[in-house]
């Protein structure tokens, strides 16, 4: 939990990441993950499931991202393609980088308090290992 209220200090850490990595397909077998805000104010967070840079074998492929607030679709991205703003906001996070050729997904998304969704899945019915990054953004 991250309370967006605080500035963070020295005396007050705040979290920088949170990783998961899972055998992910399709449908219902999708990882969603929870991430709960709290306070006032917004939450900057670099999104990204990492599946062809992920650096194991039987890698997915090809992961899309999903992130909802309730059942409203607030962000997406299949492909980030390189684009310099997530290039910015990879380094910003202290992320690793990704090829800009690769399929992996990543989103830049701004939310307030309240419960949120990400969604990881595969295109069609590839299944394969991915991880879903969240970062907090500075």
């Amino acid at each position: 939990m991250f309370d967006a209220s605080v500035k963070p200090s020295k005396a007050t850490p705040k979290l920088a990441h949170v990783t998961a990595r899972a055998q992910i397909g399709a449908g219902d077998a999708a990882m969603v993950s929870n991430v709960r805000i709290t306070g006032k104010g917004k939450l900057k967070l670099l999104i990204r499931g990492v599946g062809p840079s992920a650096g194991v074998s039987g890698k997915l492929k090809d992961p899309t991202l999903r992130v909802y607030t309730g059942k409203k679709l607030v962000a997406k991205n299949d492909n980030w393609g390189g684009k310099a703003a997530l290039k910015r906001a990879f380094k910003d996070a202290g992320a690793s980088g990704l090829s800009s050729k690769s399929k992996d997904a990543a989103v830049v998304v701004e939310l307030g308090a309240g419960e949120h969704r990400v969604q990881l899945a595969a295109k069609g019915k590839a299944t394969g290992i991915a991880r879903l990054e969240v970062y907090v953004l500075p």
